[in-house]
């Protein structure tokens, strides 16, 4: 029926993307999903995330959460990131 809205289908395969976020900008692999009743790309993948503070959240991300890497302000690492077992 032609007056049935068009169902959302969010790519879930890895697409290299620029991403702007509300804690800054992300640059990497991403995939899609629905939020709000809108498909929105989220990080998934190796990429790297330049927060407004000035730090950067680079490594490996699943489903907009860094799992393993290491966050870095003015050159110096503050934080590392590893998967846990």
């Amino acid at each position: 029926n032609f007056l049935e809205p068009k169902k959302l289908e969010p790519d879930q395969s890895p697409k290299q993307r620029r991403i702007n976020l509300k804690s800054g900008v992300y640059k990497g692999s991403s995939i899609e999903i629905i939020y709000k009743d809108t498909i929105r790309p989220i990080p998934h993948g190796k990429g790297k995330l330049e927060k407004n503070n000035g730090e950067i959240d680079e490594g490996l991300w699943k489903r907009g959460v860094i799992v393993e890497g290491k966050t870095r302000k003015d050159n110096k690492i503050i934080k590392i990131h590893s998967k846990k077992s």
